[in-house]
């Protein structure tokens, strides 16, 4: 071979091997070996032309589009489920390597049809499958709201398809769709996003509430020009588990786990300021903490869901547990690590039952309430003597009583008015035996309130402040004494109440004090009961409140204010699952020979009521006004 000829052969065949390689693809001539889809069919409406139009491609065997192939492409159904005809031009030349069909259309509904596409010589082509649906004519739920909490969103989120008269979703839809509550057993309010957009024929509301409990509500969706559709009934429940009344202040724990607290929220020195810290609607505390139950006094404690005891509020006498004296408005740990079953706030001290049954008391210990054989306060929890197993236990003013795996009653503490049950007035720094026989099922210590300064703390907000009171309000330091009882449940169901009985809280027709356990009147089968300031409650087997004892601030809930010294029902044919009385809150506003306090109640539904005083919002309802009937809480 020549050197002329190598000269123009071998660049001649590297550009051909370049060209069969790929390599210069620009440069290759590209050779028609197969049909590919483009814009394939997606949602589509029966009778109404395929939009966006579908588009076929001429390729080579690298994928790409032959752009001067005019090949004649036919198109047909592949899988063609409801049997329908493919209408419009079906049969096309390429332009540039593409053949648009703009003008197709299928005539009936169904899922999973494909189109086929097919040229001489080529390899044909097969699209996705694809759906036909009719023209949108409804709204349909297909994740139905499910029973939940008042104020929790809904999950999973509900969800709302568009559908044709055929049932089939209408994925190329593209209204809005709202929804709003049909059927309102409560009255209550939607919140969250009411309106959605419809994407794929899918609506979908991810943050839904309904704020207050009820049975039977249905959600309703509309969309314009479609007919609506309402959901399966459902039911929403309150959002607590369990409420405390202690002074001055309400908590509860929610289904979440969280500790709410409403009416004073602060500390004794707060109250010189000009604005005290009260809240007369439910804030949450501890924010972090998962707790089972609260109990609040004076001051607060609650028991989290690993079995730690925390403990707020005011701590002079060492009664958060916390190995100091130091007072926090936020949940602080009890020490020792002891893993507790539930807690109990008294007047100045506290006690818990561990899991393994033993009861351990801190705090104030001047009148031997931490039943440890001393006189002594303990700022860390210190066991109660006798080595006793114990089932439940329930701190007062200055007593604790507890029930034991036999169903013993033992209490121990001051018992100036016979509260211990022993037959005695004799304080005990030990568990002594309620008097009796009698097996109890459970036992509550009741409690009053010591004011040591004539300080008067009626106001408005924003202008609360500690002022003298008037002379015809005197102070009721001597009502510590005066007041505290205790009751108690038997197995059976039947309410025992005993200690001081001056405005008919022992609930057997008297006002006499008894210092062993006397039976409440009325023949009603409790399932609970609960012994506060002067006065007592307990709810029935079947749900219905009773109240009985002192009611200067309508703390009864019978409508009045008049003392009873026998069982009254409380207003509103409401369903409790338990009550809580509050200790006497000082009688501050109130005649001297009345104390004030109010109750709250949860009901079956899981929904927080309380009536009585409320001169700084312990009733939760967003007022600072009394109350002799429940009225529920406000929402969170």
């Amino acid at each position: 071979m020549s050197t002329k000829l190598t000269s123009v052969a071998v660049p001649l065949l590297c550009l051909l091997a370049a060209c069969d390689s790929g390599g210069l693809d620009s440069h290759r001539l590209r050779v028609p070996v197969r049909l590919a889809f483009g814009v394939p069919p997606t949602a589509v409406i029966a009778g109404a032309a395929i939009r966006p139009a579908v588009t076929v491609m001429v390729q080579d065997d690298h994928g790409n589009t032959v752009t001067d192939a005019t090949t004649e492409i036919h198109l047909g159904l592949g899988n063609n489920p409801g049997n329908g005809s493919l209408s419009g031009t079906v049969v096309l030349s390429a332009v540039n390597g593409v053949a648009t069909f703009s003008d197709l259309s299928l005539d009936r509904s169904g899922r999973g049809y494909t189109l086929t596409a097919d040229a001489q010589g080529l390899g044909a082509a097969t699209s996705l499958r694809f759906n036909v649906s009719l023209d949108p004519t409804t709204l349909a739920f297909v994740v139905q709201p499910n029973a939940t909490a008042a104020g929790h969103v809904f999950a999973p989120p509900v969800t709302i398809a568009v559908l044709d008269d055929q049932g089939n979703t209408v994925e190329s839809a593209s209204t809005s769709v709202t929804v709003r509550i049909g059927t309102n057993p409560s009255g209550a309010t939607l919140g969250g996003t009411a309106a959605a957009a419809v994407v794929n024929g899918i609506a979908r509301f991810s943050n839904l509430v309904i704020d207050n409990p009820g049975n039977g509500y249905v959600l309703t969706a509309s969309a314009s020009g479609l007919n609506e559709a309402n959901s399966v009934p459902f039911d929403v429940r309150g959002a607590f588990v369990t409420v405390s009344a202690g002074i001055y202040r309400t908590c509860a724990v929610s289904e979440a786990g969280t500790v709410y607290c409403w009416g004073f929220i602060g500390l004794n020195k707060d109250w010189m300021n000009d604005d005290p810290p009260f809240k007369e609607s439910p804030v949450a505390v501890g924010s972090g903490l998962t707790f089972t139950t609260v109990s609040t006094s004076s001051h607060s404690c609650g028991r989290t869901i690993s079995g730690a005891a925390y403990c707020w509020g005011d701590n002079e006498g060492g009664q958060l547990g916390s190995g100091s004296t130091t007072s926090s408005r936020t949940p602080v740990k009890v020490t020792g690590e002891l893993s507790f079953a539930a807690v109990s706030a008294g007047g100045g001290h506290t006690c818990g039952l561990t899991t393994t049954g033993a009861v351990y008391c801190w705090g104030d210990n001047s009148l031997g309430q931490l039943g440890n054989g001393s006189r002594t306060g303990s700022t860390a929890p210190t066991p109660v003597a006798g080595g006793l197993t114990f089932t439940s236990v329930s701190s007062g003013s200055s007593h604790s009583c507890g029930v034991t795996t036999a169903g013993a009653a033992y209490c121990w503490g001051a018992n100036g008015n016979g509260q211990l049950g022993d037959g005695s007035r004799l304080d005990s720094s030990i568990p002594v035996a309620v008097a009796g026989g009698l097996t109890f099922a459970m036992v509550s210590s009741g409690s009053a309130v010591v004011v040591d300064s004539r300080e008067d703390i009626r106001g408005g907000p924003g202008g609360l402040r500690a002022r003298p009171l008037p002379d015809a309000v005197s102070t009721i330091s001597a009502l510590v004494r005066f007041y505290e009882h205790t009751c108690g449940m038997t197995l059976g169901g039947e309410a025992y109440c005993w200690g001081g009985n001056s405005s008919g809280q022992l609930g057997n027709g008297s006002t006499t004090d008894a210092s062993t356990p006397v039976l409440v009147a009325g023949d009603l089968t409790f399932a609970m009961v609960t012994a506060g300031g002067g006065y007592s409650c307990g709810v029935t087997a079947s749900g219905a409140a009773y109240c009985w004892g002192d009611n200067g601030t309508g703390q009864l809930g019978n409508g009045s204010t008049t003392d009873s010294s026998t069982p009254l029902a409380v207003t509103g044919s409401l369903s409790f699952a338990s009550v809580a009385a509050a200790p006497a809150e000082g009688g501050l506003g109130v005649a001297s020979d009345d104390s004030a306090a109010h109750t709250c109640g949860i009901t079956k539904a899981g929904v927080v009521y309380c009536w009585g005083w409320n001169v700084l919002g312990q009733l939760g309802n967003g007022t600072l006004t009394g109350s002799s009937t429940p009225i529920r809480i406000s929402n969170l």
